[in-house]
């Protein structure tokens, strides 16, 4: 099985879910802003059709808008690239 951060937390999330977790296990389970860091680490894209920067949305990380031409119909796609 893989040992990543992801997937621990799915491993954790389903121990609490089943509260088939002990003490230990409990302390690691990730914060909330330690999940978001993982789903959106830096580098990372973000695609949406609000213009409000994703660091108002999502409370973390300095993001970038990324200024490109999206075919999409007649919906306005706003894209931001994380930055740190």
């Amino acid at each position: 099985m893989f040992n990543t951060p992801q997937m621990n937390a799915i491993r954790f999330a389903t121990a609490v879910q089943a509260n088939t977790y002990s003490d230990d296990v409990a302390a690691q389970i990730p914060t909330d802003s330690e999940i978001l860091e993982m789903i959106y680490p830096v580098g990372s894209v973000y695609i949406s059709v609000l213009a409000t920067n994703p660091a108002t949305l999502l409370g973390m990380g300095i993001w970038s808008a990324i200024t490109l031409n999206f075919v999409t119909g007649s919906t306005t796609v706003y894209a931001w690239s994380r930055v740190s």
